[in-house]
């Protein structure tokens, strides 16, 4: 028994000596466990900076929109809707008007004229027809100026500023077929304008009074109020001649619409032709039915002017008038290139 109990002591003894050391060796483990995690620790982790703190933002909650905050917009919206449906509707009349035009002017350039080319459209308001083959002339330009109906501010400052559809009929005359004269035939208010526009009306021509003329009274389509014509000539045997009873009877009836006539043997639009009729006729509000009637009334013109004879005497008087004329334009370009030869100089000069 006492060996057996021996035996049992020192088994004992050398168990715990084995847990001793099992727990010395759990102790080590741990301690480097322990050290490898403040090693990685001490070298991987960031270090921690303390930042400001941010502003707090208060969100305002959003009113809803009204519609009388956006006027503006609503206004510019119906605007330029406005625009294009006006745009459209003025763009269609103006064709329409100018079809109308043209088919009343048609038949009387055919019993006029032998080659008609085709009305030719330039813009949206401006459409022109060519013809040739006839006396007296070398053709005829037709001219159709419409109004900007297309365009809403145009219509606005139209209704303001009182703008009409206007015909012009420009006809280059042959040289040998009218004697050389000048006369024109227009409203009172364009007399200022119009001797400023055209250089011959301001240096052969004086006004001249005749009772055919005065007693042709104006009822304007666009005012009410009454006006006379006005009659400028480098002779009077010009205006007696060419306002006889027949032309002066249809510039009677024509004369609401005649805004003016300029007959010339000095015109300087054209390069090639000096001897020249424009006609410039104001048409009646969306009505083109007085076109045929009012071509008609150019091509008598054209006609009655061509007829004009004028005497010996009334011939050297214009020649006289023209010579001085001439003489003075070119004492006018002498001076001119002397100037400018006086300017070079002195740049000339300068520079040296």
């Amino acid at each position: 028994n006492n060996n057996n109990n021996n035996n049992n002591n020192n088994k004992l003894r050398e168990n715990e000596n084995n847990n001793n050391n099992n727990n010395n060796e759990d102790c080590s483990t741990i301690n480097a466990r322990n050290s490898e995690d403040s090693e990685f620790s001490s070298c991987t982790m960031p270090k921690i900076v303390e930042t400001p703190s941010a502003p707090i933002i208060r969100v305002v909650p959003r009113k809803p929109l009204k519609i009388s905050s956006l006027w503006v917009e609503i206004v510019f919206v119906i605007i330029c809707f406005l625009y294009a449906v006006i745009f459209f509707i003025g763009r269609h009349k103006n064709f329409k008007l100018a079809i109308k035009c043209f088919q009343e002017i048609g038949p009387v350039l055919k019993s006029n004229f032998s080659l008609i080319a085709p009305p030719t459209k330039e813009s949206v308001t401006s459409w022109t027809c060519l013809a040739t083959g006839r006396i007296h002339c070398q053709g005829v330009k037709i001219t159709l100026s419409l109004k900007s109906r297309q365009d809403l501010f145009a219509q606005i400052f139209g209704v303001i500023g009182n703008s009409t559809d206007t015909l012009t009929i420009d006809i280059p005359i042959m040289e040998e077929q009218m004697d050389p004269f000048i006369i024109a035939i227009m409203r009172k208010p364009l007399e200022k304008k119009l001797r400023a526009e055209f250089d011959d009306l301001n240096l052969f021509t004086a006004k001249h009074e005749i009772d055919e003329v005065q007693r042709i009274q104006i009822k304007s389509t666009q005012r009410r109020s009454a006006q006379l014509l006005s009659v400028f000539a480098d002779h009077v045997e010009v205006v007696r001649s060419l306002l006889a009873k027949e032309i002066a009877q249809q510039i009677q009836k024509y004369a609401p619409f005649i805004h003016y006539i300029h007959i010339t043997d000095q015109n300087t639009e054209y390069l090639v032709y000096r001897k020249t009729i424009r006609i410039v006729f104001l048409l009646p509000r969306d009505d083109m039915e007085l076109c045929g009637s009012l071509a008609n009334l150019a091509f008598d013109l054209l006609d009655k002017a061509c007829e004009i004879k004028l005497s010996k005497q009334a011939k050297i008087e214009n020649d006289k008038l023209r010579k001085i004329a001439k003489e003075e334009k070119q004492k006018e370009l002498q001076a001119q290139k002397e100037e400018t030869k006086k300017n070079t100089d002195k740049k000339l000069k300068s520079k040296k």
